[in-house]
């Protein structure tokens, strides 16, 4: 039997709607780093954010991390790894990757 796989769908809602409703998007130096090597700009990662679904949770370093996927506008698959600081209206990015 397989196992269930867990639902992340409150937390993919949540990062859409705080898009919408134009939340600040701060991006840490590593995730700028790690997005010029795979030639992603801000607009993609804003993009997916907007319309993203959310496959993993995890805490690190103390903050809750959630990784959340999509594609560009040219059906690249991007994943970028945000903390949701809800008392800020800022979701920031610490890294991002094509693939």
């Amino acid at each position: 039997m397989a196992k269930p796989q867990p639902n992340f769908e409150p937390q993919a809602s949540t990062l859409r709607e705080m898009v919408r409703k134009g939340a600040r998007i701060a991006f840490r130096a590593h995730a700028l780093a790690e997005m010029e090597k795979d030639g992603i700009v801000r607009l993609d990662v804003e993009a997916i954010l907007g319309r993203c679904k959310v496959t993993l949770i995890e805490d690190r370093r103390g903050e809750e991390t959630w990784r959340a996927e999509g594609v560009d506008c040219d059906g690249r698959r991007i994943v970028a790894v945000v903390v949701w600081k809800s008392e800020e209206f800022e979701i920031k990015v610490i890294t991002s990757w094509a693939g």
